[in-house]
């Protein structure tokens, strides 16, 4: 299961989604990143239970606050930009949080 700790979210019904696209040439501060190939590295969902009383991934959030997941270790060198999705589905409309991150001296 994964590990949360020292912050809070206020959505505890939906699941998270981590994606990773490579820049090109190296250089993540001006790339189009609609025109990417986006790969997925983790999903969560519903961990146990049931829709309304189970335990959902971002139900962790609540009661901590970051999520530990693996990067692929077969990736080629390069520089990429991480995407989370996390989708609250506790209201009769889905509720899309998306986020990208690049950090210049992630490098694999």
């Amino acid at each position: 299961m994964p590990m949360y700790n020292n912050q809070t979210w206020g959505h505890i019904y939906g699941p998270i989604f981590i994606y990773m696209a490579e820049c090109p040439e190296y250089d993540c501060g001006k790339v189009d990143t609609k025109a990417l190939i986006w790969f997925k590295v983790y999903e969560a969902g519903l961990i146990n239970g049931t829709w309304r009383t189970g335990y959902w991934a971002m139900k962790g959030l609540t009661i901590g606050g970051t999520l530990d997941y693996t990067i692929p270790k077969d990736m080629k060198l390069g520089r990429y930009l991480v995407r989370h999705e996390l989708i609250a589905i506790h209201t009769q409309w889905r509720q899309i949080y998306p986020e990208c991150a690049d950090r210049g001296h992630w490098r694999w």
